[in-house]
């Protein structure tokens, strides 16, 4: 139904596809031109070079750049969100990070790769926000054979759906399910065995979020220099609720107070 709302949705994803099309282009024929100039460098273009080492079509291309715009947008914003109010609300968690920012960056060096490298807290954090607020609701899957699961039989090509909320908050795999707690993640600081596979939220294999090493560079970069420059404070009298629209989504506004640091 061609609703105002729905044409006003097909108007801006039609710039969303035009801006990714149109720019990847670009990017294609300026790595071309630096080719047949032997200009072409590993450090330039490494994303799309990666991709065209794999044989892919023009439109392949296209279409993995286009989700990086679209799907990186709608999947990173909630994930800040989220990490936002985890700091917010664990005053002992956003400290440590403070300690760690100011020890591996400093209060004014611009962040790198290698700064990156040694911010394990504040991976943690990321992770451990992963977990208690995920931005799925479930983990789809078709089964490759019968199962019997509680008694019941499923059959071969069954859709099995595994809700993360559930799977997440487990005392069966995690100590503490419910409490905020990024050590867990920390190698020395913690005697869980947290099976490896258990939290994914980029996906495995062939299914591999084409954005993941973006994505957690952003959330990285993005949550050390709020931690350097701001303390956070969480105003609300509720805690944070999340709602399904697509993703998981903050239910509401989310009253955070940034309060400035000395510099």
């Amino acid at each position: 139904i061609p609703t105002p709302k729905w044409r006003k949705l097909v108007a801006a994803e039609h710039v969303v596809v035009r801006t990714a099309r149109k720019n990847t282009e670009e990017a294609l024929l300026a790595v071309s031109k630096l080719a047949d100039n032997n200009q072409l460098t590993g450090k330039r273009f490494s994303f799309l070079l990666s991709l065209m080492a794999k044989e892919l079509s023009k439109e392949d291309i296209i279409i993995i750049m286009l989700s990086l715009n679209s799907d990186g947008l709608s999947t990173t914003v909630p994930t800040v969100l989220h990490n936002l109010y985890s700091l917010a609300t664990n005053p002992a968690v956003q400290e440590r990070a403070y300690q760690e920012v100011q020890s591996v960056v400093g209060m004014t060096e611009d962040i790198t790769s290698a700064h990156l490298d040694k911010l394990n807290y504040i991976k943690a954090i990321v992770k451990e926000t992963f977990r208690m607020y995920p931005n799925g609701t479930e983990i789809s899957r078709i089964l490759q054979s019968d199962l019997i699961l509680s008694n019941y039989h499923l059959p071969s090509q069954t859709i099995v759906n595994i809700n993360m909320g559930v799977h997440f908050r487990s005392d069966k795999h995690f100590s503490y399910p419910n409490q905020f707690r990024p050590e867990r993640w920390v190698r020395g600081e913690s005697t869980e065995k947290i099976h490896p596979f258990l939290l994914t939220p980029f996906g495995l294999g062939t299914r591999t979020c084409a954005g993941r090493r973006f994505a957690e560079q952003d959330m990285y970069v993005l949550l050390t220099e709020i931690i350097r420059r701001f303390q956070l404070s969480y105003e609300g009298t509720q805690p944070m609720k999340q709602v399904y629209n697509t993703l998981l989504l903050p239910a509401g506004p989310l009253p955070i107070r940034f309060m400035p640091r000395k510099l």
